[in-house]
């Protein structure tokens, strides 16, 4: 598989090698498995399944496959690398199937079988500028126009330094290609990252935190598991309800300020002057 990195840089900063004999593929618009099997089979392709040979050696035994409504994970008929002409069959499905983009499949150093697998997104680039270019800001934005990256205003809002960057056609000029001319801009670009979307449930695209698997709360509500559906908007409101807490609870007694005694606090007031 030619016409992808053998190896990418995660932003964790460990090394992710190839999976030449998977692929990650999106759709312009809703589909369904059935719908797409039959082009894939002809081409010598069929969907990930959620049974495989390493599910009884992972510690989650039932493992389900990352599919979106638009995003498909998929592997040789054979089980042999995904070739040239494979590729070059699935850039001539017809118009009619939809295919937005093709994404190559990783695995992750010390994490064995399919929990280690991730596509780093070919349409997303998370770029910090550097300190001169956040000042400016127009000749990044230039230099980021010219590489056909458009930032989302909408998500980079919420990632702090980062500007979330669309690639406009991944098909012709992917995110790995323009990592590296990004990071070659040394007074413009502080970072590059990828967005990785994971092929086992339950979180679907990560954010690109060294630190997100620690955030307990948000992998608890899968917050990431939406975002294939939409990124939110900035008018709506959200309330939370909080009832309090029990300070009589043994985790937090010895943080809880010490009760009086009201027939002290009387007997303190008589004695007064």
């Amino acid at each position: 598989m030619q016409s992808f990195p053998r190896v990418l840089t995660h932003g964790s900063g460990v090394t992710m090698t190839l999976d030449a004999t998977r692929l990650l593929l999106a759709f312009k618009k809703r589909q369904t498995p059935k719908k797409i099997e039959p082009s894939l089979e002809r081409i010598g392709l069929v969907l990930e399944d959620a049974s495989s040979e390493d599910d009884a050696r992972s510690p989650r035994p039932i493992q389900e496959i990352n599919h979106t409504q638009q995003r498909f994970w998929v592997r040789s008929a054979s089980g042999g690398p995904i070739d040239d002409k494979i590729l070059t069959a699935l850039d001539q499905l017809p118009d009619s199937v939809g295919l937005e983009w093709v994404g190559p499949v990783y695995q992750l150093p010390n994490v064995e079988g399919r929990l280690g697998l991730l596509c780093p997104l070919p349409n997303v680039l998370l770029v910090k500028p550097a300190g001169r270019a956040r000042a400016t800001g127009g000749a990044l934005a230039e230099r980021l126009a010219k590489l056909g990256l458009k930032p989302d205003a909408n998500r980079s809002k919420y990632l702090g330094d980062y500007l979330y960057c669309v690639v406009r056609d991944p098909r012709k000029s992917s995110a790995y290609q323009l990592q590296r001319s990004l990071l070659e801009e040394k007074q413009l670009v502080a970072e590059a990252h990828f967005e990785n979307m994971p092929m086992i449930v339950p979180t679907a695209v990560v954010p690109n935190d060294t630190f997100w698997a620690q955030q307990w709360g948000m992998t608890q509500i899968n917050a990431p598991g939406g975002w294939d559906i939409t990124s939110g908007a900035n008018t709506v409101v959200v309330c939370v309800l909080d009832q309090g807490c029990d300070l009589t609870h043994p985790d937090l007694t010895p943080f809880a300020a010490p009760r009086r005694d009201p027939h002290l606090e009387r007997t303190e007031k008589r004695s007064q002057p």
